[in-house]
């Protein structure tokens, strides 16, 4: 498991102990003041070029991270972040980045079969409209008392298979 952030805090968080308990002591008197100011500007310098870093390694890819996750939220599936480092933060965005892949191939399948279901709905349509038709012919021939068995027959078994078709 990667520990390059967490180790990166905790020697910031170390260096602003020792600065803020060299301060502490330097303006009680208890530190000598040739070693007081040393301590001090090291301590003026190390801070902030740590606070740089941590800035650089974790602030950068998280407003990174929350700039794809506010363009995703209204709906833009393409937008990919890039990886910063090999660390934490970086696995997050990785995987950010392969939520977001999962998220857009979803939506376009599912565009696809709105697309497909729109024309099966059309073919339907189309297919039924004459099915219909020929179940109303089948039904007027069928309500005449004076056709022949054999057309009888046949009728209710072309009304029988457009009623079969029309389920479909």
């Amino acid at each position: 498991m990667k520990k390059r952030l967490r180790g990166l805090i905790i020697v910031v968080i170390l260096a602003a102990m020792i600065y803020g308990a060299a301060v502490t002591l330097a303006l009680t008197g208890n530190l000598g003041s040739a070693t007081a100011v040393v301590v001090l500007i090291v301590g003026a310098v190390l801070v902030p070029v740590a606070l740089l870093i941590v800035w650089r390694r974790m602030w950068t890819p998280l407003t990174a991270l929350e700039r794809g996750i506010t363009q995703i939220a209204e709906g833009d599936l393409s937008i990919q972040v890039p990886v910063a480092h090999d660390d934490e933060l970086g696995d997050v965005t990785t995987h950010f980045n392969h939520m977001t892949r999962v998220l857009r191939d979803r939506a376009e399948e599912q565009g696809r079969f709105a697309a497909a279901g729109e024309l099966l709905g059309g073919v339907a349509h189309e297919v039924n409209n004459p099915l219909m038709a020929i179940a109303s012919h089948a039904e007027l021939r069928l309500a005449d008392t004076q056709i022949p068995a054999e057309q009888r027959n046949e009728m209710q078994n072309i009304l029988r298979q457009a009623q079969r078709a029309a389920k479909l």
